[in-house]
């Protein structure tokens, strides 16, 4: 899959082209992506046009707490099989008239011979626009225009909204199960106090920004995959409230592997909720429970099911 910063991909190739903004790829957006697959058996490459918040970001994602990493995001549509992913940032196009991105964007820029389009999809400055203009504009160029009704889950819309409040509840079950795959994050492993290693068990930390959604602090059955290897573990989520610390990370005892992770990027999914975040009288309680969390960890990721 090549992943560009434009609106225009680098090929003459007729695309079926996928918009949206994509946040979590959870299984609403893959009903989308997946309608613009479908079209590779008529000989079309696939597009999926999203895009980053670097400098700008639209009026209705302001502040919003992010699902996905890009690099979370670009793997997952690799494996769906997407041929371009388009990740240019938000103020690229902010400012393009509906017509001007529907026109000179997707259909002179991505070669579009279909789009597909979510049932809530707006585009164009101001996000003026929706899925019948882009028939308006695109139709006299012979575009196809799919537009994808909701897919629900427990008779409600399946959301990136609705993901977020299972993950401030801790209800990480619901949060995979709506996303079709464990929620995860891909920070780097930063240096921490290396108590953890004082105590038996040495741990790698990772810092998770501001703009990130963080699962509900507490002590979560994860899996870490480190250089194409998959391994349990236990992680805590918040602010350590037993030794302190300054920012929300996520602290995981990697069971039965060790080695050097500073610097490097490690992906964490997150399976099951053990425990909330607590605060222990002494380090000797914090390290009983850390072990009697990796046991259960090594249950439930042996038993886990999505």
């Amino acid at each position: 899959m090549k992943i560009l910063d434009t609106l225009k991909i680098d090929s003459s190739e007729p695309t079926a082209v996928a918009v949206g903004f994509f946040d979590g790829v959870h299984r609403g957006h893959r009903a989308v992506i997946d309608a613009a697959l479908k079209y590779k058996s008529e000989g079309l490459k696939t597009v999926v046009f999203s895009f980053s918040m670097s400098s700008s970001s639209p009026a209705a994602k302001k502040g919003i707490k992010l699902l996905t990493t890009p690099t979370i995001k670009a793997q997952t549509l690799e494996a769906m099989d997407v041929d371009w992913l388009l990740l240019p940032d938000f103020s690229a196009f902010m400012g393009l008239s509906p017509e001007q991105f529907a026109v000179e964007g997707l259909f002179r820029g991505m070669n579009a011979k279909v789009v597909c389009c979510g049932y809530d999809y707006r585009f164009g400055k101001g996000a003026s626009a929706g899925a019948e203009d882009l028939k308006r504009f695109l139709s006299p160029y012979g575009i196809k225009i799919e537009q994808i009704g909701a897919v629900l889950d427990d008779g409600k819309p399946i959301s990136s909204t609705r993901i977020r409040g299972c993950l401030q509840d801790g209800n990480i079950e619901e949060a995979n199960r709506l996303l079709g795959r464990p929620f995860a994050i891909d920070m780097p492993v930063e240096h921490g106090k290396k108590l953890g290693r004082k105590l038996g068990f040495p741990t790698a930390n990772q810092r998770i920004a501001p703009i990130f959604a963080a699962p509900r602090f507490g002590v979560y059955a994860t899996r870490v995959t480190i250089d194409g290897e998959t391994y349990t573990a236990v992680t805590n989520v918040g602010v350590k409230p037993t030794v302190g610390s300054d920012f929300v990370g996520a602290e995981s005892y990697i069971l039965d592997w060790s080695g050097d992770l500073y610097g490097k990027n490690v992906k964490t999914e997150f399976l099951t909720f053990l425990r909330p975040e607590q605060k222990f009288e002494s380090l000797d309680a914090l390290r009983e429970e850390v072990f009697r969390n990796a046991e259960q960890a090594r249950e439930a990721v042996k038993n886990f099911k999505l």
